[in-house]
């Protein structure tokens, strides 16, 4: 996750997943600030993110157009679920979460 801004201000949000070997996952990212759903990527919708290196690779996911000032100390966190379909231990609605990355403003 990658936060573009200058002091208060955040411009914009940009998210990447880590894809690890030549492969390709299927999912959608989303954006929390302050605890709140933001935005999703590609409108919520799942799409194929795709390493095309054998040493695997960052994909990038998603890119946030914010335009906004917060508070000091304000969290803006990005999440990336990989759609399995299967339901089962560490699954959410066939979603696998690949963890939350979060930074703070100011």
């Amino acid at each position: 996750m990658a936060v573009n801004g200058t002091k208060l201000h955040v411009n914009s949000i940009k998210s990447r997943v880590a894809l690890y070997a030549k492969t390709c996952r299927t999912g959608h990212s989303q954006v929390l600030i302050k605890g709140k759903h933001y935005a999703d990527s590609n409108g919520g919708k799942d799409k194929d993110y795709c390493s095309k290196s054998i040493f695997g690779a960052e994909v990038a996911t998603g890119t946030w157009n914010v335009n906004r000032d917060y508070a000091k100390g304000t969290k803006t966190c990005f999440k990336f679920g990989r759609y399995t379909g299967a339901a089962g231990p560490g699954t959410s609605n066939g979603y696998t979460s690949y963890g939350t990355a979060c930074a703070a403003v100011g």
